[in-house]
């Protein structure tokens, strides 16, 4: 049984399961050794039995059934010994409870869906894959200019909607400083990477919009921003994800739109969309879409891109949280 389990987790989630186990077990021997708390020690104990599992076997089952613990509900945390079907019913109704109020605060912390800024109007959707999701948008004035963020945590359910959340909090605290785009992106990355468990990360595209057209673009490892302007570019990442070395440097481009020209930002929940025969959607459906539709509105294009992902699924639901936002200039 736990063999059967191993391959429910990717190794880059066991991985950072790991690291984070380790991480909390240096933490809680430190605060241990401070103090005399009985449980301080019985939580170092339980941290111990699961890196104890992790490594010789067991990791992930429960210890009622003894059938595989649901993914979502390790990568939350990595202590749980009891699946959800076994859960009791005052377990299951503080679980649910707990899912709607972190998705109704998530969801308080997006901006407006459709947007309108000096020289832009813009739209995004955001879907979830579960209860709370861990793809981040956010659009920010920052004096004359408009930031523009999409990206993707690492991992899925409550923790990396918390460290959207909190990447949130950072670049909102970094605009209104006059500062480029290069250098926020560098300080949003010290600060993110000092605050989050070891092994998590962000992909992230962001945008300094400006009134006469001109776009600063800084690519931290996302999926490549699809730039429409009479044909379709797609502008490669040019720096490593936030969060994985704090002294990551990035760098920016510029470029100039004209009135009808678009940007569109994807997470990879839409271009890794699969179907029956697990072939993928792919970033060329999604510029493809784009050029053969170069009169739609940024709501328009949106839902297109979105209906066009569904259809190639053939029923197949999606498997990850899906986030794209399309600007185009107006005047």
């Amino acid at each position: 049984m736990p063999e059967a389990h191993a391959d429910s987790l990717s190794q880059r989630d066991r991985s950072r399961l790991h690291g984070e186990l380790i991480e909390r077990r240096n933490k809680l021997e430190t605060a241990a050794a401070r103090s005399d708390a009985d449980q301080l020690a019985e939580i170092l104990d339980t941290v111990d039995e699961a890196l104890h599992r992790m490594e010789h076997g067991g990791f992930g089952i429960c210890e009622v059934c003894d059938a595989p613990i649901e993914s979502e509900i390790l990568l939350d945390d990595p202590l749980a010994k009891i699946c959800l079907e076994c859960l009791s019913p005052a377990q299951r109704r503080a679980l649910e409870h707990d899912l709607n109020l972190a998705s109704s605060i998530q969801r308080s912390l997006l901006p407006q869906q459709d947007f309108d800024v000096p020289g832009w109007e813009g739209f995004y959707r955001y879907e979830p894959h579960g209860a709370v999701s861990g793809d981040f948008c956010d659009v920010i004035r920052d004096g004359e200019k408009t930031l523009v963020l999409l990206g993707d945590i690492s991992g899925k359910g409550v923790s990396a909607a918390l460290l959207m959340s909190h990447l949130s909090a950072i670049f909102r605290g970094l605009t209104d400083s006059d500062a480029p785009l290069v250098t926020i992106m560098e300080r949003a990355n010290r600060l993110f990477c000092a605050a989050v468990p070891t092994g998590s990360f962000a992909t992230l595209v962001a945008a300094h919009l400006r009134p006469d057209g001109e776009v600063e673009l800084s690519n931290a490892g996302h999926v490549p921003p699809i730039v429409h302007n009479g044909c379709v570019d797609r502008l490669p990442p040019d720096g490593v994800p936030l969060g994985l070395f704090c002294q990551s440097g990035y760098s920016s481009q510029r470029l100039r739109l004209e009135p009808g020209d678009r940007l569109v930002f994807v997470t990879d929940g839409l271009v890794e969309s699969r179907d029956g025969n697990d072939a993928e959607y792919g970033i060329g459906a999604v510029a493809s879409l784009v050029q053969s539709h170069p009169d739609l509105g940024p709501c328009e294009l949106a839902q297109h891109l979105v209906a066009d992902a569904a259809r190639f699924r053939k029923g197949r639901p999606a498997d990850d949280d899906t986030t794209l936002m399309v600007m185009r200039r107006t005047n």
